[in-house]
This record gives structure tokens, C-alpha cells and sequence, in this order.
């Protein structure tokens, strides 16, 4: 019986360059997750500030007020509290806070 001879498939060599730029690639989610924490306090003061205090917020301000007040109901007012409270724990607890400067900064 006569063996089956293999199918060969020629690739080309890979240069070196480009091994290396597929290993220094990092995932999305470790990339400065100080500004997702700043985004979500900034987004929890903007809808405090329309949903309490009573501004009116443009027409973006209203539409996002009304979207949540719509989807979410009388828990929509919690929603400013729980943005602001996760942002600024995200922000608490990044690398950034060990710095000196960023300390006082975020303290004027």
C-alpha cells in the first residue's frame, strides 16, 4: 500500500520586526482607566445638575434626562450617584494617585 504523501504549504519567514510589534501589543481595557473614571464622575455631576438642581441642560441635556428618566423611572435620580460615586472610586484607586502632583491637583 502506497502512503499518502503530506500536503506542504510553504509560508514565507516572518521578519523580525513584525514579531515584535504582536508582543508589545496590550489589551484595550488596561489603557488609562483614570479617563473612564473621570468620564463616569463628569457624566454623574452633568445629570446631577439637570435631574436636581433643575437645569435645563440643552438639547442634549434634556434628551439624556428625559432617555433616563424614561428607561429607569424614579430610580433614574439614583443614577447621578451611582456614576459619580464608581468614577471617583475608579479614579481613587488608580496608579496616578500616588503621584505627588496629581494629589495636590486634584485637591485645588
Amino acid at each position: 500500500m502506497a502512503r499518502k504523501k503530506r500536503k506542504r504549504s510553504l509560508r514565507p519567514k516572518v521578519p523580525k520586526r513584525v514579531k515584535t510589534r504582536k508582543k508589545a501589543r496590550r489589551e484595550r481595557s488596561q489603557h488609562h482607566p483614570e479617563l473612564i473614571g473621570l468620564g463616569m464622575a463628569a457624566l454623574g455631576i452633568f445629570l446631577a445638575s439637570i435631574l436636581y438642581a433643575g437645569w435645563d441642560g440643552g438639547i442634549v441635556g434634556g434628551a439624556i434626562a428625559d432617555g433616563f428618566h424614561d428607561a429607569f423611572g424614579a430610580a433614574a435620580y439614583a443614577a447621578p450617584l451611582v456614576f459619580a460615586a464608581l468614577g471617583g472610586l475608579i479614579v481613587a484607586r488608580s496608579a496616578l494617585v500616588d503621584v505627588k502632583p496629581f494629589r495636590t491637583g486634584l485637591a485645588v
